[in-house]
């Protein structure tokens, strides 16, 4: 798993994470999700570069980390949920981005 150190950025307001691991720099990291349901759960984090890419005059975007969910609703959506928090907390986000068609994205 790759973690992330968050730190401010070029100015008081803004954010960035650090990708030791990789030598990349985020300046923005989102969380997208899918609820267990007929198929299995999934959660998937991107981050985008920093710095835009000179030949494309744009920037990157890298699959940080993403996980699967089980497919029956009960115990593993719980441990599913369990495992979303703790990389929403080691990733330093503010929520997961879903469909609410689910009574357990509530909100999301």
């Amino acid at each position: 798993m790759i973690l992330l150190e968050k730190r401010i950025g070029r100015t008081r307001d803004s954010v960035i994470w650090i990708d030791a691991v990789n030598k990349r720099v985020y300046r923005r990291v989102v969380a997208g999700m899918q609820w267990p349901g007929p198929r299995p759960g999934f959660a998937v984090i991107v981050g985008e570069e920093e710095d835009e890419d000179p030949f494309l005059h744009e920037n990157h975007i890298h699959i940080i980390n993403e996980i699967e969910g089980g497919n029956i609703p009960g115990r593993e959506s719980v441990g599913f949920l369990r495992r979303l928090s703790e990389l929403r907390g080691l990733m330093g986000l503010k929520a997961f981005m879903g469909i609410r068609t689910s009574s357990l994205c509530n909100p999301c």
